[in-house]
């Protein structure tokens, strides 16, 4: 995937890869989504509850850059990670996966929130994480 031009470490001022968080609860969607982004150069963790994926969060070296999570995930599970990521990893930037309609997400209080609409095109996918990686800290 030669084609992808990938947001690394060292264009963040550092030397490793960045970081990225796959939760879903899905099995197939995680495999599907590491392949892709290891084959687009990114270093990838996955998780399939928000519980797995606060651990992660918490105790991961290097830090993780993005979480890229699925907004359909059971229970409270994306309130609770955005509320660990706002109190004890600001840093992190956060990436929603839907099938929602824009109403819908409104609705689901992600308004504001940064989404990329399922079914992910490869290429748009990485277009918007490296978007949202090079983005001034908020």
């Amino acid at each position: 995937m030669a084609a992808f031009e990938v947001m690394d470490g060292k264009r963040l001022g550092r030397k490793y890869p960045v970081t990225i968080l796959v939760v879903d609860h899905d099995p197939t969607v995680l495999r599907l989504l590491r392949f892709l982004l290891v084959s687009a150069g990114y270093s990838v963790l996955e998780a399939h509850t928000d519980a797995e994926a606060i651990d992660k969060l918490t105790h991961s070296t290097p830090p993780i850059d993005l979480l890229l999570v699925d907004v359909e995930l059971p229970g409270h599970g994306r309130n609770e990670l955005a509320r660990h990521v706002r109190t004890q990893a600001p840093e992190t930037r956060i990436l929603y996966m839907s099938s929602l309609s824009d109403y819908e997400l409104s609705r689901a209080g992600l308004w504001n929130a940064e989404v990329v609409h399922k079914p992910l095109g490869a290429t748009t996918l990485v277009r918007r994480i490296r978007e949202l990686l090079s983005a001034p800290d908020l």
